[in-house]
């Protein structure tokens, strides 16, 4: 079985760079989910098309990134 680095390719990492979330587009990548990646992009597509998703919360939420970020 392959791994799976949802903060490297799909719809979430789509929308992250699109998003321009991280001020280098090679910070997502070096997230890591907190849970395991077929959990967290349950979450993204349950989450995506609510009204009130907000796209860095939830990156806040789901993965360990750079303490620059949260600020």
């Amino acid at each position: 079985m392959s791994e799976v680095y949802i903060q490297m390719e799909g719809d979430l990492f789509e929308e992250v760079q699109n998003a321009g979330l991280f001020k280098d587009s090679k910070t997502f990548p070096d997230c890591c989910p907190f849970d395991p990646p077929e959990v967290v992009q349950k979450r993204y597509y349950e989450q995506k098309t609510q009204d009130n998703f907000n796209l860095k919360s939830f990156i806040l939420t789901n993965f360990d990134c750079p303490k620059e970020f949260e600020e």
